[in-house]
């Protein structure tokens, strides 16, 4: 006869995994949508505010770095916890012929909102040649 008693039940691995799934993986999707004279750039954040969101341009990439912080107190005696800090990162290649002052973000309702004018291509060409006066 086989013994069914165990100290293991799946019921909370099988629950706390599709938690896991469910709130973790929808972190950092984007959407890129073509404005008329800049790119919009929206890129889920989860419940991160603003301090816990640092954006870098360097060498044509744009990163999004993203903390999340384990903030809850431990005064409680759990029984199970998968509240934990983590760090997100992604990054994008947007060119190397943009500059800080043509990136602007906002955060609104859990989306960070990037946005990036869109460079001339002459301005571009002019830059590969230099002038012979």
């Amino acid at each position: 006869m086989r013994n069914y008693v165990t100290t293991y039940d799946p019921f909370f691995d099988l629950f706390f995994r599709a938690t896991e799934r469910n709130n973790h993986n929808y972190i950092m999707d984007t959407d890129v949508l073509d404005r008329k004279d800049k790119y919009e750039i929206r890129v889920n954040v989860g419940s991160a505010n603003k301090e816990n969101i640092k954006l870098s341009l360097e060498n044509g990439y744009l990163t999004i770095n993203v903390s999340t912080a384990d903030d809850y107190e431990d005064k409680v005696d759990y029984i199970f916890k998968e509240r934990n800090g983590a760090e997100y990162e992604r990054s994008y290649y947007v060119g190397e012929y943009i500059n800080m002052k043509d990136v602007s973000a906002k955060l609104e309702n859990n989306t960070l909102f990037i946005y990036i004018k869109k460079v001339n291509e002459e301005e571009i060409n002019k830059a590969k040649y230099i002038q012979i006066q």
